[in-house]
């Protein structure tokens, strides 16, 4: 197996943390989509979208850190991505708790 020269190393972690802070940034407009649900009482009615979104943002950042062996993050983000296909298949159950929960994963 060939070693990638440790500046290259450097490189893709850097991209991968760049990249990685822009997705989870653009998470923002999906949790605040969510609240305005959950504070009204009618989280049984919004769009499972939103938490699609969620998914394929946990489910990117699962890809990569299990490419590059973060094993830590990886987990992190696999619990994130199991509890969103959760909840985007019947959003009803998702309440503050498992919001603020996700919350917390994304400032992670």
């Amino acid at each position: 197996m060939t070693k990638v020269p440790e500046s290259e190393d450097n490189e893709i972690i850097n991209s991968f943390i760049v990249e990685s802070s822009e997705i989870l940034d653009s998470t923002e407009a999906s949790f605040q989509e969510i609240l305005k649900y959950l504070d009204t009482g009618k989280i049984a009615e919004i769009n499972n979208e939103v938490f699609h979104q969620l998914f394929r943002v946990f489910h990117t950042i699962k890809g990569v850190s299990s490419f590059l062996n973060f094993n830590v993050i990886l987990k992190v983000a696999h619990k994130a991505e199991y509890l969103l296909d959760i909840y985007r298949n019947n959003p009803r159950i998702f309440n503050k708790k498992t919001f603020h929960l996700l919350g917390k994963t994304v400032d992670s």
